[in-house]
């Protein structure tokens, strides 16, 4: 009689299964994060709903909210929340206090296409 052969894991799969691991904890993370914040001082991830397909002409909207989202980066966008208003000429005005210290003015000066 033969003993049957033990079946060992590798070290590559045993990489390969650690790595999967790490890497589904890692989007959990990351989703959990996109989803919660942006939050007091964090910033949040991407942020979910709808896209407008055209440019908006009127923004006389942002004066009924109290805070608004608005995402940006490029690679890794993150998302901000901050006090916004509607302009005479029913622009967009995002407040900010000390911007030259935030990175995400700086972005937005330089792309006006943030969500």
């Amino acid at each position: 009689m033969s003993e049957p052969k033990k079946r060992s894991v590798t070290r590559g799969q045993l990489g390969a299964i650690v790595g999967a691991i790490a890497a589904s904890l890692l989007v959990t993370a990351f989703l959990g994060w996109s989803i919660t914040c942006p939050c007091d001082f964090t910033p949040g991830g991407l942020l979910f709903g709808d896209r407008a397909g055209e440019e908006v002409a009127d923004w006389s909207f942002a004066n009924d909210v109290s805070l608004c989202q608005i995402q940006v980066g490029g690679l890794l966008p993150y998302s901000v929340n901050l006090n916004c208003m509607a302009t005479s000429s029913r622009g967009l005005y995002l407040s900010c206090s000390v911007c030259d210290t935030k990175r995400w003015a700086g972005v937005v000066v330089g792309n006006d296409r943030a969500r």
